[in-house]
């Protein structure tokens, strides 16, 4: 009869364990459920992120060369009315300079 006992204790404290096992691998497979979803999550965003800015640089590309055909043409505009080659005037300075020669 002992021995009947003894196993059947034994054989409680054994299915305990397996019980906690049971639910430590539910629970471990619901928090890599949740670390999968949190990690999709986070990569999302960043990527919504990356696809923002790099509508933003497109823009701002389009922008610039628009800006620099403006540029280009007002800059030609100026050079054609400007044909005419003028002399740059020396610069009057308080340097002392040697008076020419008698």
């Amino acid at each position: 009869m002992k021995i009947l006992i003894s196993s059947k204790i034994s054989a409680g404290f054994h299915a305990e364990p397996e019980i906690a096992r049971a639910g430590l691998r539910a629970a471990r497979k619901n928090q890599s459920g949740m670390v999968v979803i949190v990690f999709l999550a986070l990569l999302s965003i960043i990527l919504i992120y990356v696809g923002a800015n790099l509508h933003s640089l497109n823009s701002l590309k389009r922008e610039l060369k628009l800006v620099e055909q403006q540029q280009l043409r007002r800059l030609a505009a100026v050079f054609a009315t400007n044909d005419v080659a003028t002399p740059v005037p020396i610069a009057q300075t308080n340097a002392l300079t040697k008076p020419p020669p008698p």
